[in-house]
């Protein structure tokens, strides 16, 4: 009967009068009513194979008066309710169809908006994309507003922390110089001379030392170095108390480099290193 009805309700047959139009097909000689063997034959042309006594009993279903033919009444009968179904059924799959591209259709604008996103996730940039997509709402361009208002609000926020740190910088500088009896312009320039010395210094050792030029060693460093290894505290670095007190701070050449670098340092050539002429480079 499902495959009758699925027959039946091909638009072929609809379009020439429906079920009865699907009846008058299968009744080959006119008469008006389906006999045993017009019924079989219409069933092999719809495909359907069925064992004998599975046909018997169907046309025990549609012959309701038992006469051996199958008339119009009957077969709509029986039949209708099964078109029923089909239409229902392939109503259902339609349905589920629309479902499922909506779903396919939502995912991709669901993941295209994910794409969107994280290639646009920066404030105002992010934000004129989305009001291109969304048809510019005021919303959007509210919010584009409001990030642009802040990127200049945390420039001048960056502005100020700078500008506090520089001052701070100075007044540091200022109590320093105080405390000295300096100008702060007399300060930063002994500071930089200071810097120089100790550059031009560590070039001299790194020049007779197995040491990278390039390493970084401050003022203070050396001079902890020139005080603690100055043995007897008497203001002078003698050829050993310097060897000594370089090879301790990792500083290894020959004894021959050692001299020669008390000789370059050794202005006054006392055969000595002063602390003045250690700072001075």
């Amino acid at each position: 009967l499902k495959k009758i009805a699925k027959y039946a309700s091909n638009k072929k047959f609809v379009d020439k009068g429906g079920l009865r139009g699907v009846f008058k097909a299968l009744d080959k000689d006119g008469s008006g009513e389906l006999d045993v063997a017009e019924f079989a034959q219409a069933l092999h042309k719809m495909g359907v194979k069925m064992k004998k006594d599975k046909f018997d009993s169907l046309i025990s279903k549609l012959d309701k008066n038992g006469d051996g033919m199958i008339s119009y009444g009957e077969f709509s009968g029986t039949t209708k309710k099964e078109i029923s179904k089909e239409k229902a059924i392939r109503k259902e799959i339609r349905k589920k169809k629309e479902a499922e591209k909506a779903a396919k259709d939502a995912e991709i604008e669901r993941v295209q908006a994910m794409k969107d996103a994280s290639k646009n996730r920066q404030g105002a940039a992010a934000l004129r994309h989305r009001e291109k997509l969304r048809g510019a709402t005021k919303e959007g361009k509210a919010a584009t507003a409001a990030a642009k208002k802040q990127v200049k609000v945390d420039k001048v926020n960056r502005e100020l922390a700078n500008q506090a740190d520089e001052e701070a910088k100075m007044a540091k500088k200022k109590r320093i110089a105080m405390k000295r009896g300096q100008t702060v312009e007399e300060l930063e320039a002994q500071e930089a001379s200071q810097k120089g010395s100790t550059e031009r210094l560590w070039k001299k050792i790194s020049k007779y030392m197995d040491i990278d030029p390039g390493s970084k060693v401050d003022a203070k460093y050396l001079t902890e170095i020139y005080r603690k290894y100055d043995v007897d505290g008497d203001g002078e670095l003698t050829v050993a108390e310097l060897t000594e007190g370089l090879a301790a701070a990792g500083i290894k050449s020959s004894r021959k480099n050692f001299k020669a670098l008390v000789k370059e340092l050794d202005v006054d050539g006392s055969g000595t290193i002063s602390l003045a002429e250690w700072s001075a480079g």
